[in-house]
């Protein structure tokens, strides 16, 4: 219901948002740039802000039937909460 890209490009997002949750922990620093450049074209885009939170929790509700471990749950929602 939120996103109405084709599933090529819905794949493409998949994939640079874990590309992101890691480089997070890799390169804060340059992240930051990135995260601002993000920010900006999605306010370009005009996407609105209560799409963030369900594209959150169903990224974290991935990772959570993946793995039981609680810190890289904790890691990754908190970094999935920096990137929204």
């Amino acid at each position: 219901d939120y996103f109405k890209q084709s599933v090529t490009r819905l794949h493409y997002i998949v994939d640079r948002v874990f590309a992101m949750t890691l480089e997070m922990y890799r390169q804060p620093k340059q992240m930051v740039d990135d995260l601002s450049g993000l920010g900006l074209r999605h306010v370009g885009y005009g996407i609105p802000v209560d799409y963030f939170s369900p594209f959150v929790t169903s990224f974290a509700q991935v990772i959570r039937s993946l793995t039981d471990d609680e810190v890289i749950h904790e890691a990754f929602r908190w970094s999935l909460n920096l990137i929204s």
